[in-house]
């Protein structure tokens, strides 16, 4: 019997996993931090499209803001950006810090590709309705 092959969602999975295991095991964030980055950093995601403190897109903000889809859409993102990164610090030998992971993750908030991918998701949404 021959053994499973693993789906090319699967391995994204097995390396998303060990790249936060790495960052973990080399001290550069603790999971808490890891984690409220993660949310802060969607969350000022959010505000760049729809400022919270402006009436007519705080329906829009709290929407995403709540949405499970959202933070899944949000969560391929932030891993395909920190795994970027980790290819980048071992092809160029940077030592990898907390600041250094911060100061090159927190950019993903105001890249045009991010907002660009974010409106063709919500095109597809729209679409599957």
């Amino acid at each position: 019997m021959k053994p499973k092959k693993l789906t090319r969602a699967k391995k994204r999975q097995a390396i998303y996993a060990h790249n936060q295991q790495s960052i973990l095991q080399r001290k550069v964030l603790t999971e808490n931090q890891y984690n409220d980055l993660f949310l802060d950093s969607g969350r000022k995601f959010l505000e760049t499209l729809y400022p919270e403190d402006d009436q007519k897109y705080q329906k829009l903000f709290n929407h995403f803001y709540g949405c499970r889809n959202f933070w899944k859409w949000w969560l391929k993102k932030w891993k395909d950006w920190e795994n970027q990164l980790l290819i980048d610090v071992e092809s160029c030998e940077v030592p990898l810090n907390d600041e250094v992971y911060k100061e090159s993750m927190l950019p993903i908030i105001y890249d045009y590709r991010t907002e660009t991918n974010f409106l063709d998701y919500i095109k597809l949404l729209h679409y599957a309705l």
